[in-house]
């Protein structure tokens, strides 16, 4: 079975619908951290049925300010969703920090990030699908935990697992809210036709408690909460706080509004208004960089889960190596020992030859009378089957066998003459004086 594409290292966090983790795609000498999205109750045909419909929808956005589904996957743990990680901290975190520390949060830096934040979300109602045709997504879940700030200081926009877009069937049982109750527009808790200017209404609460440093629609219980939204008036930031700019006032009670016709009518004016408040913040009180302020009140928390996942990557690749040759040392080991029997079953069995039996010194005395008297004597000497036996040399088989005459073998032997060496010199036919080679032999 192949490895895993995507590791676990470990969980970020986990809300109503699921949990979301961090893990590790690695390939070769490529690395790159993901979120990965998983069902409460992976075996919910309803739930996978709006995670897959988010992995659509989130998986068609390409902005900056919003976070996009980049794979879908199934595995033993069921369907789960892969999205770009960003390292950083929600709103919740900004908001839990202003709570322990009893500062609130510069106004720049609110207007900053709630400016992104507008800008992924008119992306995200502005999605069209693969026929040019607008779909009117509404996000439905604009609130501190769906809304991030990565580390250099960018905001953006995530988790639609309740968009709801035109022309789809709407999964959400009648009589059931899903999102979280503080921040639903007063017409979606009527059960009323809604657009995009819902998620205004969250956006404005999400502003609103940012400069506040508290929550806005609390309640000790869930129908205390929507009460107070369908009939509170729309509360005055400047009464919470001093230095909020005008035009940021009016903007929250429009955005706050319980008639949606009164709201703004796009996020992306959301955006333009609060860009030209932030241009004359800054003039006014010098460039104010999120960044810095993430990395300045956040930076050791963020350090410490950095350095939790590099070394919770370094193990699974240790524990990687160490997998990988325990196999091959395995597999080594397996084909030596079929090796080994494949040779064993092919090697013919040879009998060892016995060594021949030495004669004994009863042998020896008969051979020796034998040699003194010159009789022949019989020697049984018992020899093994596999000893070789000495014989006299013969020529080889096959060879033809030299043919002597009758003549040759009547003829006697030839006896050559003596040579007189008392002169050793003689003379050739020629006249020229000779040695005698006999002589010198």
């Amino acid at each position: 079975m192949p490895p895993p594409r995507y590791r676990k290292l470990f969980e970020l966090s986990r809300g109503g619908m699921g949990r979301v983790d961090l893990a590790v795609r690695e390939e070769a000498s490529f690395s790159r951290l993901c979120a990965i999205k998983r069902l409460r109750s992976p075996t919910d045909p309803h739930m996978e049925a709006m995670l897959r419909e988010e992995a659509r929808l989130a998986g068609l956005l390409r902005h900056p300010n919003a976070v996009p589904v980049l794979d879908v996957g199934h595995d033993d743990e069921g369907l789960f969703l892969v999205m770009d990680y960003v390292d950083g901290v929600s709103f919740a975190d900004l908001l839990t920090h202003a709570g322990k520390t009893g500062a609130l949060l510069p106004v720049q830096l609110c207007l900053q990030i709630t400016i992104d934040v507008a800008k992924g979300l008119h992306a995200a109602h502005e999605l069209r699908d693969a026929a040019g045709n607008p779909l009117g997504l509404v996000h439905r879940d604009v609130s501190p935990p769906n809304l991030l700030v990565a580390a250099e200081g960018v905001a953006r926009v995530t988790d639609f697992g309740i968009a709801k877009h035109n022309g789809a069937r709407d999964m959400t049982e009648f009589g059931v809210l899903k999102g979280k109750m503080g921040y639903m527009a007063p017409e979606r808790l009527r059960f009323s036709p809604h657009d995009l200017r819902a998620d205004l209404f969250g956006l404005g609460v999400v502003l609103w408690e940012l400069l506040a440093g508290r929550r806005l629609y609390a309640g000790d219980t869930e129908h205390e909460v929507a009460q107070r939204i369908l009939n509170e008036d729309p509360p005055d930031i400047a009464l919470e706080r001093n230095g909020v700019p005008d035009e940021v006032v009016e903007l929250l009670f429009r955005l706050l509004s319980k008639d949606p016709s009164l709201r703004p009518a796009s996020a992306q004016h959301v955006a333009d208004l609060l860009l030209d408040v932030a241009m004359r913040e800054s003039l006014r009180h010098g460039p104010f960089d999120v960044a810095d302020y993430v990395g300045n009140h956040f930076g050791s928390a963020l350090h410490a889960r950095r350095q939790a996942a590099h070394e919770a990557v370094n193990r699974g690749r240790a524990k990687a190596r160490t997998s990988f040759w325990a196999v091959r040392a395995l597999g080594a080991s397996v084909v030596a020992a079929a090796g080994f029997a494949a040779w064993w079953a092919m090697t013919p069995r040879v009998a060892t030859p016995q060594a021949p039996a030495q004669p004994t010194a009863a042998d020896l005395a008969l051979l020796m009378e034998s040699a003194a008297s010159a009789r022949p004597v019989s020697l049984e000497v018992p020899v093994a089957a596999d000893t070789p036996i000495a014989t006299a040399s013969a020529p080889p088989l096959g060879a033809p066998k030299p043919r002597v005459s009758r003549a040759q073998l009547n003829q006697p032997p030839k006896v050559k003459a003596a040579v007189d060496c008392s002169d050793p010199f003689e003379f050739d036919a020629s006249g020229r004086k000779r040695v005698k080679r006999d002589c010198f032999r």
